[in-house]
């Protein structure tokens, strides 16, 4: 497997330095995170913005086009902004049998959206790409999983976080540990780097696109 380099930035960037500036321009920066001054009533402190990292997952058409449409798609969310992007993993299938290795990978957003609401704005953009959730397990144009939301435990009906299965996964850890590596899991009160450190099989997860922007 070859090195991940560092997170790449989209291409033309002063374009969508220019979008994402007039969405977000009633947003300040504290201590390198985002708050939301127009949100706070009277009396409350301004709300932060929650660090949260969605896997990105295609086996179906045009993969790298699927996933770099949900990486734009997250960056255009209202209250969100993108912040990082790994390299782009190809792996096998797991559980039943799916036709076409998946290509996976991992965005880090900042985002005043609770838990519910954007797990619904995911599926939203799942749908966008003609996902079908005939199955629990086959083939799918698109999967958005919700992986970690700050330090937050969510069990709701249809919502688990941390995603239930990212500790075992290593097409999750590794693209998360090349962006996060020191972010915590809250329930198992470990790192990133520590949980992929602890996988036994990698073989099945290879790199597939360092430089992801250079996909385009």
């Amino acid at each position: 497997m070859g090195m991940a380099e560092p997170v790449q930035e989209w291409p033309d960037a002063r374009r969508k330095e220019a979008l994402r500036a007039e969405r977000t321009e009633s947003y300040v920066s504290t201590q390198g995170r985002l708050t939301t001054p127009q949100m706070a009533t009277h009396g409350q402190a301004p709300r932060v913005a929650a660090c949260v990292y969605i896997g990105v997952g295609s086996n179906l058409g045009d993969r790298m086009s699927h996933c770099l449409a949900a990486v734009d798609a997250l960056d255009r969310l209202d209250r969100t902004r993108l912040v990082a992007v790994s390299p782009w993993y190809e792996t096998e299938p797991v559980g039943a049998a799916a036709p076409g290795d998946f290509l996976n990978g991992v965005v880090g957003l900042e985002t005043d959206l609770e838990p519910r609401a954007l797990l619904e704005a995911c599926l939203a953009i799942e749908r966008e790409r003609g996902r079908a959730r005939a199955a629990r397990e086959g083939p799918r144009t698109l999967d958005l999983d919700l992986l970690l939301y700050d330090d937050r435990v969510v069990d709701e009906p249809g919502l688990t976080v941390p995603h239930p299965r990212m500790a075992e996964r290593a097409f999750v850890l590794l693209p998360l540990a090349d962006i996060a590596p020191r972010a915590v899991h809250p329930v198992l009160g470990c790192t990133v780097a520590v949980l992929r450190s602890r996988l036994s099989d990698r073989h099945a997860v290879r790199l597939y696109q360092s430089s992801w922007s250079s996909a385009v």
